[in-house]
């Protein structure tokens, strides 16, 4: 057979004609809102705002007269140890308050409840490792507004232990000295500043290391 030969032509105005591609659509860009997370991230974002400035605020916030002192504990010395005046039961080098002008009508009550302790005493002072004087059962504030108390000791035959003098106003402990007793016969003192702040009744106790009371004296500050 004979072969047949096929002679394609391409017209170039054809091509030409050909739809041009069309380039895709870019996506629009569409911002959505959520304003109830954007709200919920500002209160939040508030609040500790709010929080850091209150705390720094209380951080730094001068305490109120109205409060109790910290509860204190502190080593006291023994009186024939040390030259007097002694410490504040806060630790505080401070210089020595004025005078108590003392109410020599009614002379403070002490109850020794153990034959441990031959002698204690409240006192205005400690002069050669004695008290200089009774303080009375009601002691006036001074015009500064502060005064100091001392609780003087007389203990026996405790050497080796530790007795504890604690103070209370109005019934709540705010002072724990610790005495440690080096001697067969002992004499040790704690003492504490009062401001007019601090007016009212006190108490002041000698209490072994099992918390038995062994003395106590009580007076108030007007």
């Amino acid at each position: 057979m004979p072969e047949k030969l096929v002679i394609r032509v391409i017209n170039p105005q054809s091509i030409d004609q050909k739809e041009p591609k069309k380039e895709p659509k870019k996506p629009k860009m569409v911002v959505v809102y959520h304003w109830k997370r954007i709200f919920a991230a500002l209160f939040l974002l508030i609040a500790l705002l709010s929080g850091l400035v209150w705390g720094g605020l209380h951080f730094f916030k001068k305490p109120s007269g109205n409060i109790p002192p910290t509860l204190a504990t502190q080593t006291a010395n023994p009186v024939d140890a040390v030259k007097v005046p002694y410490s504040d039961t806060s630790g505080s080098k401070v210089k020595s308050a004025p005078k108590i002008v003392a109410d020599n009508s009614s002379i403070t009550r002490v109850s020794i409840l153990s034959n441990k302790i031959k002698h204690a005493q409240l006192t205005s002072g400690i002069k050669e490792n004695q008290p200089v004087d009774n303080i009375g059962q009601i002691i006036p504030m001074n015009d500064k507004g502060l005064i100091r108390v001392y609780f003087f000791m007389e203990a026996v035959d405790l050497k080796g232990s530790e007795l504890f003098h604690d103070w209370y106003w109005k019934d709540k402990r705010i002072a724990h000295v610790r005495m440690p007793i080096k001697h067969d016969l002992e004499a040790a003192a704690s003492s504490k500043f009062i401001d007019r702040i601090m007016v009212g009744p006190w108490e002041v106790r000698i209490v072994d290391e099992s918390d038995r009371v062994m003395a106590k004296a009580d007076f108030e500050v007007r």
